[in-house]
C-alpha cells in the first residue's frame, strides 16, 4: 500500500483531518448547489431560506430533494474517497471495497433485515415512549418539535405519484445514503475510532451513537443505534464494506418501496406496527430468535473465511 504524508499520523489527527476535509467538501458542494439552484428553480437567496423552513408547501419538494441529493454527495459520498486518497492512495483496498460479498452471505443479510422488522418496530415504539425528567422538559419539547419536522420532511421525500418520482426517491433515500453513510461512518470514522481507542467494541459503539444522533430523530434513536452496531460488526466480521452497504440499502429501500406501493397511511398503521401489538409478542420473539441465529451464522462464516484467507 502506498503510504502518504498522513499515513502514520495519530488516529485522533486522522479524525480531525477527516472531519475538516468532509466539512470543506460539503461547503463547496452546497455553495455550488445554491449557485445552480437559483436560476434553475427561479429563486432568489431570500426565497431559498423560506424553502428550507417550509415543509408544508408541496411546491418546495423538488428544491428540497435536489439539495438533499447534493448534501448526501458532498457530506457522505465524496469525502471518504478524498480522505482515503490523502492517507493511503489505494482507495478500494483501504475502504474494503475490493471484493463483492458472496451470494450466500448477501442472502443472509437480506433475511436479517427483513425478518428483523418486528424487533425494530417494537424497539422504536419503546423509544417513542421514553420521557425525560421534568427538569429537561424544554429539551424534550425541542426534541418533539425536531422529530415532527423530520417526520414531515421524510413523508414529503417518500411521497411519489409516478415511476419517475419513485426512482428519484430510491436514489435519494436508498442508494446514495446506503453508500455514502457507510463509507463515512463505517469506512472512515469507525476505523479511526478503533485505532484511537484500541478497542473494536468501543469504536463500533461510538460510531453507531454518532450515526444515530446525526439523523436528529431522537424517538428513533435506539433502533437506529442497533442498526448502526449491526452494520459496524458486519464490517468487522467480513472486512468487506459492501455488506453494511447492502444491509443499509435494504433497510432504506424497503421503506421507499412500501410507501410507493401501499401509501403512507397503510405503512404507518399496519407495516410499522408489525411486532408492536400485544398479540404479536410470540411473533416478535420468533423474529428475534431467527435474526439471532442468522447473525451468529454470518459471524461464524465470515470469521472462518477470514482465518482461511490468512492461512493462504
Amino acid at each position: 500500500m502506498n503510504q502518504t504524508l498522513f499515513h502514520d499520523s495519530h488516529p485522533f489527527i486522522k479524525l480531525i483531518i477527516a472531519l475538516f476535509v468532509s466539512l470543506v467538501i460539503f461547503l463547496v458542494f452546497m455553495i455550488i448547489a445554491i449557485i445552480v439552484a437559483l436560476p434553475v428553480f427561479h429563486l432568489n437567496i431570500f426565497e431559498l431560506q423560506e424553502v428550507f423552513s417550509d415543509f408544508e408547501n408541496v411546491s418546495n419538494v423538488g428544491v428540497l430533494k435536489y439539495f438533499q441529493i447534493i448534501q448526501t454527495l458532498g457530506l457522505f459520498v465524496v469525502p471518504p474517497f478524498v480522505i482515503v486518497f490523502l492517507f493511503y492512495r489505494e482507495i478500494g483496498e483501504s475502504l474494503q471495497l475490493k471484493n463483492l460479498p458472496e451470494l450466500q452471505i448477501s442472502v443472509k443479510v437480506f433475511l436479517i433485515m427483513i425478518i428483523g422488522l418486528p424487533v425494530i418496530n417494537l424497539l422504536a415504539m419503546w423509544n417513542a415512549q421514553i420521557n425525560l425528567p421534568q427538569w429537561l422538559d424544554s429539551v424534550e419539547e425541542w426534541m418533539k418539535v425536531t422529530e415532527k419536522s423530520a417526520e414531515k420532511l421524510t413523508e414529503m421525500f417518500l411521497s411519489a405519484d409516478n415511476a419517475g418520482e419513485f426512482l428519484i426517491n430510491f436514489l435519494m433515500i436508498a442508494i446514495l445514503p446506503a453508500i455514502g453513510e457507510e463509507l463515512l461512518f463505517r469506512g472512515i470514522l469507525q476505523r479511526y475510532l478503533i485505532e484511537w481507542s484500541k478497542n473494536k467494541h468501543i469504536g463500533v459503539l461510538i460510531t453507531s451513537i454518532l450515526f444515530s444522533a446525526l439523523h436528529l430523530q431522537f424517538f428513533g434513536f435506539f433502533p437506529r443505534l442497533l442498526l448502526g452496531m449491526f452494520f459496524g460488526y458486519l464490517l468487522l466480521w467480513s472486512r468487506n464494506l459492501w455488506l453494511p452497504i447492502l444491509a443499509h440499502f435494504i433497510n432504506n429501500g424497503v421503506a421507499v418501496i412500501f410507501y410507493f406501493i401501499f401509501g403512507a397511511e397503510i405503512v404507518e398503521k399496519e407495516i410499522n406496527s408489525i411486532g408492536t401489538e400485544s398479540g404479536n409478542l410470540f411473533f416478535t420473539l420468533g423474529s428475534l430468535v431467527l435474526v439471532t441465529i442468522l447473525v451468529v451464522s454470518v459471524c461464524k462464516e465470515e470469521r472462518k473465511s477470514g482465518i482461511m484467507e490468512r492461512k493462504e
